[in-house]
C-alpha cells in the first residue's frame, strides 16, 4: 500500500504527539500511554480509531530500530501485493532489495481503537487517507519542534513522540550561549528507544 488507511465509517482522530514529559515518565510509560490514548479516545466520545503512527517505509526519524527485513515485508502482506514470496524451504522472500527496493513506498499505518458492541457496533471500512505529518523536530532546539498539530503533508511522517528533556543545572560557561538547543546525552548513551511490549 502507498497510502496511509483510517476509517470510513468512523471518526479517525490522531494521538497527540510533540509532548514534553517528565524523567519520571520513562519508568511507567506503559501506563502513561495508556491513559493519552483513552483521553483522546473518551475527546473523540469513544467512538473513533487513532491513528498512532503512519509513516514511508524508506525512512525513519530518529530510526530507533532496524529497518524492515524481506522477513517484516512478507509478515505484513509483501506476498499479497506482488513483493515477495515463499521459498522452497518455506523462508519468506521478497523480490528486489529488502529495504530500498519494490516496497520502500509503502506506507505502514498504525490504527489503535478500543470497542464494544455498544462503541463500534459496525465493522470498520477502511479507506485510503492523505498524507500526513506529525510528531517530529526539524533540528535540535526547542524552537524547531513542529506542533502537536498533524498537518497534510506530501508524504507520511506522523509518529507519537514523547520527549523527556533535562535542563543543563551547572555554570553556563561559554561567551555565546545558543538557549534552547538540544541533543542527544552529552556521554552518547541512552538513545532514542522504540516503546515495545505495551499492548
Amino acid at each position: 500500500p502507498d497510502s496511509r488507511f483510517e476509517a470510513a465509517n468512523y471518526k479517525n482522530v490522531f494521538i497527540p504527539s510533540n509532548v514534553e514529559v517528565l524523567d519520571e515518565v520513562r519508568h511507567r510509560f506503559g501506563s502513561f500511554y495508556v491513559q493519552l490514548f483513552d483521553a483522546a479516545l473518551e475527546k473523540a466520545g469513544g467512538k473513533a480509531l487513532v491513528t498512532e503512527y503512519a509513516w514511508q517505509t524508506d525512512s525513519c526519524d530518529p530510526c530507533p530500530v532496524p529497518p524492515l527485513t524481506p522477513a517484516d515485508l512478507y509478515t505484513l502482506g509483501g506476498d499479497v501485493f506482488g513483493e515477495g514470496s515463499a521459498s522452497d524451504d518455506g523462508e519468506p522472500r521478497v523480490a528486489g532489495q529488502p529495504y530500498f527496493g519494490p516496497a520502500s513506498s509503502w506506507v505502514l499505518t498504525r490504527l489503535h481503537t478500543r470497542y464494544s458492541k455498544d462503541t463500534l457496533s459496525e465493522d470498520i471500512v477502511f479507506t485510503p487517507a492523505k498524507p500526513v505529518r506529525g510528531g517530529r523536530a526539524l533540528g535540535y532546539g526547542k524552537s524547531d519542534e513542529q506542533p502537536g498539530a498533524v498537518e497534510m503533508a506530501s508524504s507520511n511522517n506522523f509518529q507519537g513522540r514523547y520527549i523527556i528533556r533535562h535542563y543543563w543545572e551547572g555554570e553556563v560557561a561559554c561567551d555565546n550561549p545558543e538557549w534552547g538547543r538540544w541533543g542527544g546525552p552529552p556521554d552518547g548513551g541512552d538513545r532514542t528507544q522504540a516503546a515495545t511490549e505495551l499492548a
